[in-house]
């Protein structure tokens, strides 16, 4: 698993042949005992993806922790976010590029975006958002966007910066901080 997660660091998962993950696990390990295992490169990014997205968005409970502030809140569940990115960026990558070509990857990842519309909406309407379900689609699909860009492939941002400009975003959108703040 980790042969293949160093592989997606440099590599487009449809560029990836089976070959080159498995010449990376260990000398002598083959073909063969790639299919054992799995179907195709899009049923390994998918497994080892998998754990990752619950991670983001099955973690409710790591992202509702109690904080002193609201915004400080959203800051330490972007802090949980951005570590999750950290680790599993170009895995996370890989799966919704996989997701453009499979109908396996985009059933899978789209479940993972639809428990994370549904959490975000239930935060956005706690703080009293209009239109909660679009606009936690809308900054779901941002955040998303945004996190792999910089964490997809060789980091590009601090972490620190990046869960502050998605925490800025949030509390500024949720009425939280002034605009330009």
């Amino acid at each position: 698993m980790s042969a293949a997660t160093e592989c997606l660091r440099s590599r487009r998962v449809r560029d990836l042949r089976v070959e080159e993950v498995m010449e990376a696990a260990g000398p002598g390990l083959s073909r063969t005992l790639f299919y054992r295992h799995f179907d195709d490169m899009v049923a390994l990014v998918i497994s080892i993806a998998s754990p990752a997205f619950d991670q983001i968005f099955g973690n409710e409970d790591a992202l509702r922790a109690p904080a002193a502030t609201v915004e400080e809140g959203i800051r330490d569940a972007f802090g949980v976010i951005v570590d999750v990115f950290v680790q599993n960026g170009p895995l996370i990558r890989a799966a919704l590029e996989a997701a453009t070509f499979s109908d396996a990857a985009e059933q899978a990842v789209r479940s993972y975006f639809e428990r994370g519309f549904a959490f975000a909406a239930s935060v956005l309407r706690d703080l009293g958002v209009a239109s909660p379900e679009e606009t936690g689609r809308a900054l779901v699909h941002m955040d998303v966007a945004y996190l792999v860009d910089c964490f997809g492939g060789q980091p590009r941002v601090a972490p620190d910066v990046a869960a502050d400009t998605l925490a800025g975003i949030w509390s500024t959108r949720c009425g939280l901080l002034a605009t330009g703040s």
